[in-house]
């Protein structure tokens, strides 16, 4: 079975789904409020909401404004995450908590294996 956190950071609330991506079935999900754009806060709540989850296969990212370059789903790199963050203009109160989830990932699961991604197998999602 192939596990897939699904995580939508937005401008007043998180919320995360875990997918079985062969069924489509939700194992968990979840959801927390925040007001306003205050992006050391929201990497703690996303901390905690990572530390909780059972480990995961992969990790997809909601963004909300990718302008004219990006019209369909992306590997996250560090050059489509700079990009992203260039477009904050775009969507002020999304983007960057968006770009907030984007980092806790990478801290969180791609460097420390947390989340259950093992850094040697796991690829930019």
């Amino acid at each position: 079975m192939t596990r897939v956190l699904i995580l939508n950071a937005g401008s007043s609330s998180l919320k995360w789904t875990v997918l079985d991506a062969a069924t489509e079935a939700v194992e968990a999900q979840g959801a927390a409020t925040w007001d306003g754009p205050e992006g050391g806060r929201h990497q703690a709540e996303l901390r905690a909401v990572l530390e909780q989850m059972s480990p995961v296969d992969a990790v997809g990212h909601r963004v909300v404004h990718g302008g004219a370059a990006f019209r369909e789903a992306a590997v996250i790199d560090e050059r489509v995450r700079e990009a992203i963050a260039a477009l904050s203009d775009l969507a002020p109160l999304h983007n960057p908590v968006a770009l907030a989830g984007i980092d806790a990932v990478a801290r969180n699961c791609l460097a420390t294996a947390g989340c259950g991604l093992h850094p040697e197998r796991a690829q930019p999602v």
